[in-house]
């Protein structure tokens, strides 16, 4: 192979690797982030995770049933279900952890360079991805079992990622370093890593069993400070801005899909911070725990 043959896909990874603000190469990343990282690593892994839980006898399904948030009607999902649900949110909230990890140099402050800006561009993706991937499993789970999964479990994982869907790669593209957008982009990464990772490892955990207070002390904490900072202060000042911005700038069409994204988000994670709260005030509250 020739060097003429090889520029085109050097250039053409150089360009994704830099997250190159481009129709083409937002589109392109997203669907090999698709195909060769969200399906796999929701699909291959899952196994075991669900294997995992199910070790822990019925205390994630009484989890699940117990800190159901309003809406989602987790508590109606029967246990093989659950299982299912528990495992590929898991490993959908890990990758939101490694999101929020990419945007922290450009959000912080500490590099506003462009490689920490291609980084927070990267996590956007991401999100949209790993989005698609839990949706098209979760949508599958619905055909299967259409008279055992209700249609709100499939409903709040689209609105969930319907911010993201909607404007991610339109934003990638025309305000590549807009500020406020990726603060927005690393609280829905936290906000992720809190619903779809630390609830259900709670689920996980016999909260009547003493030797686990301390770690549900802890998690149940560090979602109620994501819901507290994150699913407050953080979308609505990035929300704020960016609907000045759109509107300072006429850009009619961004404001539309942020408006009907944050119509659809919001509900949900008013859901979610609610639910946070709730678990953090029963699990902190409680002065004794009887021990197995």
């Amino acid at each position: 192979i020739n060097s003429s043959e090889c520029d085109p896909w050097m250039l053409a990874m150089g360009n994704m690797l830099l997250g190159e603000p481009t129709w083409a190469n937002q589109c392109l990343e997203v669907l090999l982030l698709l195909l060769f990282a969200a399906l796999p690593a929701v699909t291959l892994p899952r196994a075991a995770i669900k294997s995992w839980l199910k070790g822990g006898n019925s205390f994630f399904v009484e989890g699940i049933k117990r800190d159901s948030p309003i809406g989602f009607h987790l508590h109606e999902l029967p246990s093989e279900l659950s299982y299912d649900f528990g495992a590929t949110s898991m490993l959908v909230g890990l990758q939101h952890l490694l999101g929020a990890v990419l945007c922290l140099p450009q959000v912080t402050g500490i590099s506003r360079e462009d490689g920490a800006t291609a980084l927070a561009r990267h996590a956007a993706l991401m999100q949209v991805a790993f989005g698609l991937a839990q949706l098209a499993f979760t949508w599958r789970l619905r055909l299967e079992e259409r008279r055992k999964m209700p249609w709100q479990v499939l409903a709040s994982v689209a609105c969930f990622h319907a911010l993201n869907f909607l404007i991610c790669i339109p934003m990638n593209v025309h305000y590549p370093s807009q500020h406020a957008y990726f603060v927005l982009v690393l609280g829905l990464h936290l906000s992720g890593f809190g619903a779809y990772f630390i609830s259900p490892l709670t689920w996980s955990l016999d909260d009547a069993y003493l030797p686990n207070l301390p770690l549900l002390w802890i998690l149940s904490l560090i979602d109620g400070l994501i819901s507290l900072a994150v699913r407050g202060p953080f979308f609505i000042w990035s929300l704020a801005v960016l609907k000045r911005t759109w509107y300072m700038d006429g850009a009619w069409l961004f404001f539309l899909l942020g408006l009907i994204g944050t119509f659809l988000m919001v509900p949900v994670q008013v859901s979610l911070a609610t639910s946070s709260f709730l678990r953090c005030h029963a699990l902190l509250g409680r002065a004794q725990i009887k021990e197995d």
